[in-house]
């Protein structure tokens, strides 16, 4: 389906080797596993990484991590990520990153494991059918003006500094791991809107953290 060009910077090895060969640590136990959606610079990852800094029993599993990992080129570019996980879909499913998910639950001693960047309803609804804890989905959002100037501070991929609103607003819209994020809305437990600075987003973190225990009925 894909030609050669597809490939171009995706490591097929670090994709099978991911996969395939987990391994795995007995006694330890997971007790909820939150998923987080939402649109690019919403405060997903701020959220998550702010749990896990402030709360030694949360534990973040961050899946452009593992995208990350299939990237080889030496400056990467918000394209070679899109083409990881299309290459993921076509050769394992779309279920196939949370499917890593539930393999590296043995290895996790936390009582809260947080799954950063869910994109698809397939990967949600996998964890929901096949997780053995309870599983709640946040989906975080915010104007898409917000998010534009959020990604031109952040600057990660070349050119994100300059881009304009039209620019991004298309890359999102036309985008093979982005276009259908807005239709995870309806499927989740909780939404929240971030329209806040990082400092104020962070601080409403522990109740949105108890929001989701409670959900979870880990927390009364």
């Amino acid at each position: 389906m894909f030609g050669d060009s597809f490939w171009q910077g995706i490591n097929r090895d670090a994709l099978t080797n991911r996969l395939f060969q987990v391994r795995y640590r007995r006694g330890k136990m997971v007790d909820c596993i939150i998923g987080l959606s939402g649109s690019v610079c919403a405060g997903k990852s701020t959220l998550a990484n702010g749990w896990a800094y402030q709360f030694p029993m949360v534990t973040t599993v961050s899946l452009s991590s593992w995208l990350a990992s299939l990237v080889t080129t030496e400056t990467p570019l918000r394209d070679d990520y899109t083409m990881a996980a299309m290459m993921m879909a076509q050769e394992h499913g779309l279920h196939a990153l949370a499917q890593m998910v539930l393999d590296v639950l043995p290895t996790l001693a936390s009582r809260v494991v947080v799954v950063d960047g869910l994109r698809w309803v397939e990967q949600h609804q996998f964890l929901r059918r096949h997780a053995t804890v309870p599983y709640v989905m946040l989906y975080v959002d915010a104007a898409v003006q917000v998010r534009w100037r959020r990604q031109q501070k952040r600057n990660r991929f070349p050119g994100d500094d300059v881009m304009d609103l039209q620019t991004f607003w298309k890359g999102e819209r036309d985008s093979f791991t982005e276009a259908t994020i807005p239709q995870l809305r309806e499927h989740a437990d909780l939404f929240v809107e971030n329209v806040e600075l990082e400092e104020a987003w962070l601080a409403r973190g522990a109740q949105l953290l108890r929001d989701c225990l409670w959900m979870a009925r880990l927390d009364s």
